[in-house]
């Protein structure tokens, strides 16, 4: 998990110094990459544990810098409808 979200962050510090991309708009990138890798493993059956508490810890740095997405917020709840469904089958 701490893998995750240093690379992450580090695609955050890319994404920001790269180009002409706000604060918020490289929260929203990064966190659609753990996105897309999460319905990745729930279509294929599997649960996405590690990308919602990913996803949930960015949502949380970007309230405490002042920032609110509703794309981050979306990816965050769906995730976590999707592994609910897991958790219910026992999966975990």
């Amino acid at each position: 998990m701490i893998h995750v979200n240093l690379l992450s962050f580090a695609q955050i510090e890319t994404c920001i110094h790269e180009s002409a991309m706000t604060t918020e708009q490289a929260f929203e990138t990064v966190s659609k990459i753990i996105f897309d890798r999460a319905c990745q493993l729930i279509v294929g059956g599997n649960p996405a544990f590690d990308s919602e508490k990913c996803l949930f810890h960015i949502e949380m740095v970007m309230q405490e810098w002042g920032y609110k997405s509703a794309v981050v917020a979306e990816y965050c709840d769906s995730v976590k409808e999707e592994n609910d469904i897991m958790r219910e089958m026992g999966i975990e």
